[in-house]
């Protein structure tokens, strides 16, 4: 349970503070994946968090996915520009995928990559590698395989999927969740 509590916490923070709006027609998989600031912070404490917790590496995967930003920019409240994240309106209520061993292996590689990648630019910090000018086309690269990881376990389309689409089919999965 301390574990899951420490998970929650550091997911919580990691998705505080979201501040980049997109448009409800912004394809899922080429949506923005630069973080603010605080993100940063809080994903890279998200990632030494999770490095050794098996249930926490799989939440972090998904939760840095474009499908469960879609989720959060739909259903979190917002304090000024900021999206507001909460563990109860947000974490609880996110329909979590299914997903099958050989998918779950392909999001588990896919966001080693994103880390990978990061590593190769050790050098610089987290604001630097996710300016959209000047992301490492590495990095880029992982973040959109782990889009498209995330959205084959929920069997959506990679061509045509929609911010929109995503949280319909969303919206449709936390209704039969809520049946």
């Amino acid at each position: 349970m301390k574990k899951r509590g420490i998970t929650l916490l550091a997911a919580f923070l990691f998705l505080f503070s979201m501040t980049a709006c997109q448009s409800q027609d912004t394809p899922v998989n080429s949506m923005s994946t630069a973080p603010s600031a605080s993100e940063e912070a809080a994903e890279s404490a998200l990632s030494e968090t999770n490095q050794n917790e098996e249930e926490g590496s799989e939440i972090h995967d998904i939760i840095t996915s474009n499908v469960h930003m879609a989720w959060m920019r739909t259903v979190g409240g917002r304090l000024k520009s900021d999206y507001r994240y909460s563990n109860s309106v947000v974490y609880n209520t996110f329909p979590w995928p299914l997903p099958t061993n050989e998918q779950k292996a392909k999001i588990e590689q896919t966001a080693q990559a994103i880390l990978a990648a990061r590593e190769l630019y050790s050098n610089c910090s987290l604001a630097d590698l996710y300016d959209e000018a000047t992301m490492p086309p590495e990095l880029r690269k992982a973040h959109q395989q782990n889009d498209r990881a995330v959205m084959e376990a929920y069997g959506m389309p990679i061509r045509g999927t929609t911010e929109a689409s995503c949280v319909a089919e969303l919206m449709r999965r936390y209704q039969e969740l809520t049946r």
